[in-house]
């Protein structure tokens, strides 16, 4: 496809209102994904002079109106810089983190990292041994919740029992009752 001026005039047009740029990062799924939705409305674009072929790469290597593109260059540039100061004020919070901790050290007297010492090893020790369960620890269990289904089974039959028992009771009580009558 060759570009024409008006080619670039709605290329620019449409990448300013897609804003591919802002408040996403480069090589994101976002991002290409606002490329071609360009590619695309370029595609539907119906002017007797000006007609598009083009995919999401034919969009981005393009030839360049220089006002607009440089705006848009500068708007990228922008975002990435913003990115890039996030990803360095996270990093300074961590590195900020450490040095604290690391002056808190060196500031603290031989008794005072002996002790520190001593309770960091007992916290090691007080977390437990994660170990690879065998066999016989499963069966174990298994054991014991038959033993349980089997306790609540015979407590369940036990219950029936008593209420078939009191039924019988009252049966023979009512039974009683009739024949004195």
């Amino acid at each position: 496809m060759v570009w024409s001026e008006k080619h670039d005039i709605l290329l620019c047009r449409e990448i300013i209102t897609a804003d591919p740029f802002t408040d996403i990062r480069r090589g994101t799924i976002q991002r290409s994904a606002k490329w071609v939705a360009i590619a695309e409305a370029l595609v539907s674009v119906r002017d007797i002079d000006v007609s598009f072929q083009v995919n999401k790469r034919a969009v981005r290597d393009s030839s360049e109106i220089e006002k607009a593109l440089e705006y848009l260059i500068e708007k990228e540039d922008s975002s990435d810089e913003i990115h890039r100061k996030n990803l360095n004020k996270k990093d300074e919070l961590v590195g900020r983190t450490k040095a604290e901790e690391d002056r808190k050290v060196a500031r603290e007297s031989v008794g005072a990292t002996k002790k520190r010492r001593a309770n960091e090893k007992e916290n090691v020790n007080k977390e437990p041994k994660r170990r690879r369960s065998a066999g016989s620890e499963t069966v174990a269990f298994l054991r014991e919740k038959k033993t349980e289904k089997d306790t609540n089974a015979r407590a369940a039959d036990n219950e029936l029992r008593k209420a078939q028992l009191e039924l019988d009771t009252r049966r023979h009580n009512d039974m009683l009752q009739v024949l004195q009558q």
